[in-house]
């Protein structure tokens, strides 16, 4: 965990998401006791990002919850798993009220209706509202393949980095890759590349 000086002097800590990528995007990780949104649709790796996180707290020493309206207990060691990660000794607990915890860093999970596409709904805006910050999965189509994408629309506390980039699901967890710069589009639903057809065909179609 970094610590950071804000304008006014106070020390903030910054919680590192123990994600390849994902830590550039947001300039450094997480400040704690805010609110972090993870919206995307069914698949796209919210589930993965959130343990991810969690994992990666608790290899530091710190204490984390993982708060689960629809997930069992047994579905999330089976996604964890599946990474290689070990649940099975770690207290996860369904709960069916959110509780708020001073100085603690917290994510909220919202699945985005439907499978490909589609802007985001009325749900997401006002959550995002409320949250000091936002984390945007989608799934897009290129080349006839099903890809996807991450992007922080706000974040509240700092600075951070406005390129959408290609996400992964590897054994490992997640992994962020480089820049989608000659698409646009994907957050609306409706992606459109604007590069070179043989850059696309290559596979290299983040590149300009």
């Amino acid at each position: 965990m970094d610590l950071r000086t804000n304008d006014k002097g106070t020390t903030k800590t910054r919680a590192k998401t123990g994600i390849s990528g994902l830590d550039e995007i947001l300039e450094g990780g997480l400040p704690s006791g805010h609110f972090y949104l993870v919206e995307g649709h069914p698949g796209t790796g919210k589930t993965t990002l959130a343990l991810q996180f969690l994992l990666a707290g608790l290899d530091n020493d710190e204490s984390g919850l993982y708060v689960s309206l629809s997930e069992s207990k047994s579905e999330l060691i089976e996604v964890a798993r599946a990474h290689g990660w070990n649940l099975e000794n770690l207290s996860l607990f369904e709960l069916l009220t959110y509780l708020s915890q001073m100085g603690v860093a917290t994510f909220i999970i919202l699945v985005q209706h439907g499978l490909i596409g589609g802007p985001l709904d009325s749900n997401t805006i006002d959550v995002s509202y409320i949250a000091d910050s936002a984390i945007v999965l989608r799934y897009f189509e290129s080349s006839g393949q099903v890809r996807k994408a991450i992007s922080v629309l706000k974040k509240r506390s700092g600075s951070h980095e406005h390129f959408i980039r290609e996400l992964s699901l590897i054994s490992t967890g997640i992994h962020v890759g480089p820049p989608l710069q000659n698409f646009r589009g994907i957050l609306g639903g409706n992606p459109e590349y604007l590069g070179d057809p043989e850059g696309l065909s290559r596979g290299d179609y983040g590149k300009s």
